[in-house]
């Protein structure tokens, strides 16, 4: 932007809080523009940035200052940005629109080896772009975002996709139903002998994701997500009524505290919670529609999907007890104290002076569940 207001023609000095734009405009450019641009991130920026600087007559020069120290330019940069992120997504910056004959083309023989050309290939390759992943990644940014006061990138919601506490198979779910790739709807419509599975049997409309996981009034996702708000309430995590972008952005959900810091333990019980409970709704859903097909009661009772859930807390409970141990998870383990804060809406506690909470047998039980009424009996 600097470059592109600035007459030509008179010297532009550019103070900046990031290193690592003036180190790559001044310091790794000539690297990068040998390498053809391949592996850098952000190069299209780079590129259009120092080729608007070089079409200059006049000298340009660059200055790093630390952030938040009270630079009238730079906190008001930082300011613009700030408001960048309250506008609707996907917001696009400002590209500089430099002269193609500053731009360098290719990278050089001399420092290209095979790693690097192979990688250059697969970063060229077709690219396809999916409609569906951009609207929901642009849903699960901003309800996320609605719901915790967290922004988030679209880097962030895969790169969090891929750490604990998410599990493979949860993960994997995710992922393709971000992407819009799981059969539901009208995937079904065209194969001869399936066509009923197209529509909600339940509804009698067209089925979705969205429908799947928020709307279906067949038994299951109601149940499932008052009980995961129940719980995530007992931890102050109030969260609204589940939406789609809620729901698969669930990997990203977390508490802060009173310093705008996420509580670890609150947030990774968030996380799982969340996610946990996506996929179960998913898999009654699956074992309803297809699991069942041609029997003559295709739902689930209310009690068989309580105890389902009850029994996915159990398990993951149980598998981050197991985690915390060495011989079990290697040099991986997790920390004690973090699945202890994770777990302690439970009141867990070292019952036992000198023996650690994490080598008891045991369950969860007294799970908040606001559908169960404790006057009726059971039976």
């Amino acid at each position: 932007m600097a470059g592109r207001e600035a007459p030509p023609f008179a010297p532009l000095h550019i103070v900046s809080d990031s290193r690592y734009a003036i180190n790559g405009l001044t310091k790794h450019l000539r690297k990068w523009e040998e390498r053809g641009w391949i592996g850098v991130a952000n190069a299209k920026m780079f590129q259009e940035a120092a080729a608007t600087l070089r079409a200059r007559s006049a000298l340009t020069t660059m200055r790093w200052v630390k952030g938040h120290e009270g630079v009238e330019g730079n906190e008001a940069a930082d300011k613009l940005a700030a408001e960048g992120t309250d506008k609707p997504a996907p917001v696009q910056p400002d590209r500089l629109l430099a002269p193609r004959k500053f731009l360098h083309q290719g990278a050089a023989l001399a420092k290209m080896m095979q790693k690097l050309a192979y990688r250059g290939i697969r970063e060229v390759g077709n690219k396809i772009e999916r409609r569906k992943t951009e609207t929901n990644l642009e849903r699960i940014r901003s309800e996320v975002k609605q719901a915790t006061k967290l922004t988030r990138s679209v880097a962030q919601v895969w790169v969090m996709l891929r750490k604990d506490p998410i599990q493979r198979k949860v993960r994997d779910y995710l992922w393709k139903a971000i992407h819009g790739a799981q059969r539901v709807g009208a995937f079904w419509k065209h194969i001869p002998g399936y066509e009923q599975r197209a529509v909600c049997e339940k509804c009698g409309v067209e089925e979705s994701m969205e429908h799947i996981l928020t709307e279906c009034e067949a038994v299951g996702q109601k149940q499932l997500w008052r009980r995961a708000r129940a719980v995530l309430e007992t931890k102050g995590l109030v969260l609204p009524e589940m939406t789609l972008g809620l729901v698969l952005g669930g990997h990203m959900i977390a508490k802060l505290g009173p310093e705008g810091r996420e509580v670890a333990g609150v947030s990774r019980l968030a996380k799982i919670v969340m996610t946990e409970t996506a996929y179960l709704v998913w898999t009654l859903r699956c074992e309803r529609v297809i699991g069942r097909e041609g029997r003559g009661e295709k739902e689930h009772t209310t009690r068989e999907v309580e105890a389902r859930w009850e029994s996915v807390m159990n398990r993951r409970f149980r598998m981050d007890k197991d985690l915390t141990k060495k011989r079990v998870a290697g040099p991986g383990a997790l920390k004690e104290k973090l699945v202890k804060e994770t777990w302690e809406w439970r009141g867990i506690s070292d019952e036992e002076p000198g023996r650690s909470w994490s080598r008891w047998p045991g369950v969860l039980v007294g799970m908040p569940n606001p559908s169960r009424n404790d006057d009726e009996p059971e039976g």
